[in-house]
This record gives C-alpha cells, structure tokens and sequence, in this order.
C-alpha cells in the first residue's frame, strides 16, 4: 500500500488562510490565490475533520505498517449502489487537485439540494488509508485522504439524501489486510455518530461502479 504523507506545508507554496482559526488545530492551507471550497469547509465540517483524524491518526500508521508485511487479503464487500447513474470518483484524474476534488464535492451538495429524481442516485467514490489530503493539516499533520473525502461527503450530501430517504453509497478501495476491513468500519460508524446519521444509513463498501 503506497504511502504518500505530508506532515508540513511548503512554504513557498501554501499558507494558512485566515479562516483556518475557525477549529482550534484545524488549517486550511491552499495555494495563496486559492479560496475554492470555503463554503463547504464550515466549522462544523472543519470539527468533524479533525475529530476522525485524532481519533483514527496512530491506528492508520499502525495499519500502513502492518498490511505492508501482511499477505492477507480480504474479499471486497459490494456496496449496493441501487440505480446509480452518476459517480463522484475522488480517485480518479479529475481529482488530482485541490480545485478537482472540491468542484466534485459541490456537485454532490448540488445533487443533494436540486429535486429529488430516483435516477440521480450518487455513489461517492473515496481515496485509501495510504493517501493524505494536503490542503488540510490538523496538529501540524495531513489529514488521512479517506477521512476528508467521508466527512465532506456526508456533511454535504447524506443528511439530504436521508431527508429525502434517497439512496446513497460511499465506494472504499478494497482492503489488504483485515485489519484495515476493521479501520473502515469503525471510522463509518464514528462518522455516521458524528454526523447525527444513524448507522448503516449511508452504504460503503467497495464497488466498481
């Protein structure tokens, strides 16, 4: 599982922007001409950020180690995606960069508010444990990739949905280890507590849409 780990920002190429101070530890750290996504990072998307990072940061080190030296491999659990016709990929090229992955989340907050049609259900596609987010650091440390992408994806779109009693699944890589099986399930129920959303109301699981 490759790992790619920022812990600092370059200086000469990202800066704490003012509102970073909104989430005591919470930065948000964006090339200097950039505020792209400011209304989806509120305060309270910003908490629930950091609250997953702390709970989940020394786990997913110990995850990272432990699947490296593993040969175990866990069979992927298919996410029922019900009558998906539009995907939100967060690993794809459209999301290498930061512009990239907040314009996909602004679609699944616009899907979200528009009217309710059965054929718009959205499956979110969501990176691994093995990636980290640069535009985020909480305690001076990248958020891991897959945490940033759920919390944004349920603050923006899964409480809507669920008013609506709409379908709407969140895509995980397929896991290397069973350990990392667990990991998924346990930052999937802290964030549906978290976000005020019962357990199991929105799906993930892998799936290849």
């Amino acid at each position: 599982m490759a790992v790619t780990d920022q812990t600092t920002r370059p200086r000469h190429e990202f800066v704490a922007q003012p509102f970073s101070g909104a989430v005591p530890g919470v930065e948000i750290v964006l090339p200097t001409a950039n505020n792209q996504g400011m209304d989806l990072l509120d305060p309270r998307t910003l908490k629930l950020i950091g609250s997953l990072h702390r709970r989940f940061w020394s786990r997913r080190k110990e995850l990272l180690m432990g699947c490296a030296q593993s040969d175990q491999s866990v069979a992927p659990r298919a996410a029922s995606s019900g009558s998906l016709v539009y995907a939100i990929d967060l690993t794809g090229s459209l999301a290498k960069t930061w512009d990239g992955r907040i314009g996909l989340h602004k679609d699944l907050r616009e899907m979200a508010e528009a009217d309710p049609t059965p054929e718009a259900t959205p499956l979110v596609a969501i990176r691994g444990w093995g990636e980290t987010e640069p535009g985020v650091l909480v305690d001076g440390r990248s958020v891991p990739a897959c945490i940033f992408d759920l919390a944004l994806a349920l603050r923006s779109g899964a409480d809507l949905f669920r008013r609506e009693e709409r379908p709407f699944s969140i895509s995980i890589p397929a896991s290397a280890c069973a350990e990392e099986q667990r990991l998924w399930i346990d930052l999937s129920n802290l964030a549906h507590d978290r976000t005020g959303i019962d357990r199991g109301t929105v799906e993930i699981g892998v799936d290849t849409y």
